[in-house]
């Protein structure tokens, strides 16, 4: 049961991956967009449906608000997630989560990283912040017990305290789920998505990638494609090499000279911008529910 909680909050932590950059593309932020974007991000029409990064750690942080608070019933407590938590998951993968949607693109982050996450280099993985339920069930078996409930559903008292169905860790995830917490429009999902995969068929981003394939070639370096193919260092080993750094920064060069992600950024938005007008209504009650969500996921973070 307490991989499943865990599982849950990595799952609202990882949702606005497939991530986005372009550091020559400020100019490409939608009107609509509530936050300026990371650098090396690109803000897409579709974004003003989808939970920024900040919501989601928001999100993250409501839930641990509520397994503490369900802990301290039993005179125990629960870890709330670090205070940089927001920080390390916008430099991986901006505010809007689109800081890699098409691959390395920002200089300094490719001068210092590679093609790795920073946060894997730095030992912050973001991910891995939702982890505390796992860190910490090496711990006594009456916490254990009051975090992912009993075996099999058994009942069980702590302290003199009935332990809830699933332990603190599925009562908490049952609230959030309650106002919605861990969801948001499946159609801007899907918009996302399809947006993505048309575009990388689109005849004038199919041009862009062959003339940065052949900006790569004369830097010395036989690719196609700037995203999907598999990786040509081992970006789960947190060592940066040279070679990965001067790869990435031939990238991001070839990028910029090609204005391969102005080009497939603005694809992307045509695309998304004819469904939109689309599924106008849907939409925007979506943005609706979203906003009313996301206050009460507020209140829960205010009071602590």
């Amino acid at each position: 049961m307490a991989s499943r909680n865990g599982l849950l909050v990595v799952v609202i932590l990882l949702i606005l991956v497939p991530a986005s950059a372009c550091s020559t593309l400020e100019s490409e932020v939608d009107a609509g967009a509530s936050a300026p974007p990371a650098a090396g991000e690109v803000v897409l029409p579709i974004n003003i449906y989808i939970p920024t990064t900040a919501e989601e750690n928001a999100i993250a942080q409501a839930r641990a608000i509520l397994i503490d608070r369900c802990m301290r019933r039993f005179g125990l407590s629960f870890p709330r997630p670090p205070a940089n938590l927001s920080d390390a998951r916008v430099l991986d993968v901006g505010v809007y989560g689109n800081k890699r949607r098409y691959g390395v693109s920002d200089a300094s982050v490719a001068q210092r990283y590679g093609y790795h996450l920073p946060s894997m280099v730095a030992g912050t993985r973001s991910g891995a912040t939702s982890g505390a339920e796992e860190d910490r069930m090496h711990e006594s078996e009456e916490f254990r017990t009051v975090l992912a409930g009993g075996p099999d559903g058994e009942r069980l008292t702590v302290n003199g305290e009935e332990v809830p169905p699933g332990g603190c860790g599925q009562e908490a995830t049952t609230e959030v789920e309650e106002i919605g917490g861990f969801s948001y429009s499946q159609v801007a999902a899907e918009i996302k998505a399809d947006s993505y995969e048309r575009s990388r068929t689109d005849a004038d981003v199919i041009s862009a990638f062959a003339e940065w394939a052949q900006c790569m070639a004369e830097a010395g370096y036989e690719v196609s494609v700037p995203v999907g193919e598999d990786p040509a260092f081992d970006l789960n080993d947190p060592r940066v090499s040279e070679a990965e750094i001067d790869m990435a920064m031939a990238d991001v060069n070839c990028k910029e000279e090609t204005d391969l992600i102005g080009i497939w950024s603005r694809t992307e938005s045509r695309y998304q911008t004819d469904q939109i007008a689309e599924h106008e209504g849907e939409l925007q009650d979506a943005l609706t529910e979203h906003r009313h969500r996301m206050e009460a996921i507020n209140d829960i973070v205010a009071a602590g």
